[in-house]
C-alpha cells in the first residue's frame, strides 16, 4: 500500500513538473491576445475577489510603511516607501475602473 502511495504520489510530482509550466505559458499567451474591454465577467472577478483583496493589501502596506518608517527616514526614502507599499496599491483599488485590469496606469494619479 505504502509503495503505490508513492509511485503515485512520484507520478503526480513528474506530471506536475512537466504540465504545469506548458499550461502557464499557454495562459500568459493567451492574456497577451485578450483585448482590455470590460465584460461583466471581469467586473463580477474585480468587485468580488480583486479589489478586496488590493484593499487589504493597502490595509497591510500601511502597517509595512509604519515598520519601516524608523528604517527609511535616515535613509531619506519615505516617499519611496510610501508610494510603493501604500499609495499604489490605494490606487489599484480606488483610482481604476471596475473591470479595468490593464497595467498601463493611466488610471492613477500621479
Amino acid at each position: 500500500m505504502y509503495k503505490a502511495v508513492k509511485k503515485l504520489f512520484l507520478l503526480f510530482v513528474i506530471f506536475s513538473i512537466v504540465i504545469v509550466p506548458i499550461g502557464t505559458t499557454a495562459f500568459a499567451g493567451n492574456y497577451q491576445l485578450q483585448d482590455n474591454e470590460i465584460t461583466p465577467e471581469k467586473v463580477f472577478v474585480d468587485a468580488v475577489l480583486v479589489r478586496p483583496f488590493s484593499f487589504l493589501a493597502t490595509i497591510l502596506g500601511t502597517v509595512v510603511f509604519v515598520v519601516a518608517l524608523p528604517f527609511s527616514i535616515p535613509g531619506g526614502n519615505t516617499g519611496e516607501v510610501f508610494d510603493n507599499v501604500v499609495e499604489y496599491p490605494a490606487q489599484y483599488t480606488f483610482s481604476r475602473k471596475v473591470g479595468d485590469f490593464s497595467t498601463d496606469g493611466r488610471y492613477y494619479r500621479r
